[in-house]
């Protein structure tokens, strides 16, 4: 499982970071490129993997429905209905929502784990958002 974690937590980094902050050996084609691994570019990147590790940790421990946790992890939103036309439709939304303010609200979570949350929560809700464009053509 830790596996799965770690390199999801790689993609995660790697769709939301600036492409300044990201290693070059992620990002040419060549991955046999040599990289510094005291760089600072790879010590910031390796911070935001841990950060995005953690909030993967925290996520997977808060939400019951391991395949709902998996889901918000993979902005992957289940829409159930074809004819939803509003995100606050979405059950998956709804949850997400939830986790969200109880993170934010109940359990005052790190702000490193907010922030991911949130740009999480941002992609979700457009990801559905998507889902109702294409549907509704």
């Amino acid at each position: 499982m830790e596996t799965v974690i770690t390199r999801t937590a790689y993609k995660l980094t790697i769709k939301f970071q600036d492409g300044s902050d990201i290693p070059k050996r992620l990002k040419e084609k060549d991955r046999n490129t040599k990289s510094n691994l005291d760089s600072k570019v790879e010590q910031t990147f390796q911070r935001h993997v841990q950060a995005w590790t953690d909030t993967i940790n925290s996520i997977l421990r808060h939400v019951s429905n391991n395949e709902q946790a998996w889901r918000f992890i993979r902005i992957n939103p289940k829409v159930d209905d074809l004819t939803i036309d509003s995100v606050t439709l979405c059950k998956d939304f709804l949850a997400f929502n939830d986790l969200l303010v109880q993170r934010r609200d109940i359990d005052n979570c790190s702000a490193d784990e907010l922030g991911k949350l949130c740009m999480l929560f941002t992609a979700f809700q457009r990801e559905i958002e998507n889902h109702i464009k294409k549907e509704s053509i």
